[in-house]
């Protein structure tokens, strides 16, 4: 079996899940806000996003409404070895996030 033939069937088995984009959310609010022009729902959302990010990088947990739950994480740095250099090399400490989902989520998803 030849190595491209090998990926066709991977690709094959594989379950293709719709996806939404924003866009597709923003239209759908617009439908029900229609005094909102597409762009300022936009904004809202970009806004929304960029303050969520803020309190997160702020060390501060957020809570979306019984949706989502966002949790600021520090990783801490550590040494490993690198078998392509064949010395240690040092990780610097980073910052990540934890996402836990709400009960409504939950419940909304499995009803």
């Amino acid at each position: 079996m030849t190595k491209q033939s090998k990926k066709k069937v991977k690709e094959d088995t594989k379950k293709k899940t719709p996806v939404v984009s924003q866009m597709d959310i923003i239209r759908d609010i617009q439908k029900k806000l229609k005094w909102l022009t597409l762009e300022e729902i936009s904004q809202i959302i970009n806004l929304e996003h960029d303050i969520t990010i803020k309190y997160l990088r702020k060390g501060k947990k957020v809570l979306k409404h019984n949706y989502l739950i966002l949790t600021p994480r520090e990783l801490p740095g550590k040494e490993m070895y690198s078998p392509i250099a064949g010395k240690s090399i040092t990780v610097p400490p980073k910052k990540t996030v934890s996402v836990r989902l709400g009960k409504k989520l939950k419940e909304g998803i499995n009803n």
